[in-house]
């Protein structure tokens, strides 16, 4: 597993310490409900939701990132708020969460079609082709998918955000790993202090984040 959060609990892991071993790439969806039952203990970066809150135990929020709208770069009219998606049809991964009132204009007066993360090179081709109109997604997450796949300069992110969502650790309610969580948490929090994390956010954006690497959905978050 390649990016920030990995990076992040495999650091984390050394200092509590424990043992640290990867699970196999697996669907997002299928990723929860492994979590849900206690098959796996940990998931590397989600954001926040109230469901989420409910069914699992969430780490500290260990950064913040933006929800945007990506577009065909030729795209003739193009949004300035999500009022201008009415009409078009647009994607979003699942889970993707804008907030109680953005939500609700969503379900009110948007047509998206919710999926996985799992092939996003084929998302960003139908994009281009027009098979539908936007996706949203997470901007770091988006932008460097755009670059690894060769997209750049056939789709562009908005400049404005959609949405903040906090992103955590999900800890499983089932895992005996569930009670390392304030040890974990304390350690995140004296790395945020002490600016440990944001040289790792330096070190990914500068590195080009999934260069030569297809990106995976929990990297970042859906």
């Amino acid at each position: 597993m390649k990016g920030i959060f990995p990076a992040i609990i495999h650091h984390v892991s050394k200092t509590v310490p424990v043992r640290s071993e990867y699970g196999p790439d697996l669907p997002w969806n299928r990723l929860f409900a492994l979590l849900e039952h206690g098959s796996i203990d940990v998931l590397a970066g989600a954001y926040l939701s109230a469901e989420r809150q409910t069914k699992f135990e969430l780490s500290h929020p260990v950064q913040e990132d933006e929800v945007t709208v990506f577009i065909r770069a030729g795209m003739k009219a193009k949004p300035d708020g999500l009022d201008g998606l009415i009409g078009l049809r647009g994607r979003a991964p699942y889970g993707v969460h804008l907030g109680e009132d953005n939500n609700k204009f969503a379900a009110d007066n948007l047509v998206i079609d919710s999926q996985s993360l799992d092939d996003i090179a084929g998302d960003l081709e139908m994009l281009t082709d027009g098979r539908f109109d936007y996706i949203l997604m997470s901007r770091s997450y988006g932008k460097k998918a755009v670059s690894t796949f060769g997209f750049d300069g056939q789709i562009e992110d908005v400049p404005w955000t959609a949405a903040r969502r906090s992103v955590h650790f999900i800890f499983s309610k089932e895992s005996p790993c569930v009670t390392l969580l304030p040890e974990f948490n304390a350690v995140i929090d004296e790395q945020l202090q002490a600016g440990f994390l944001d040289e790792f956010q330096t070190g990914f954006d500068t590195a080009g984040g999934f260069k030569n690497t297809a990106p995976s959905a929990d990297t970042v978050a859906e």
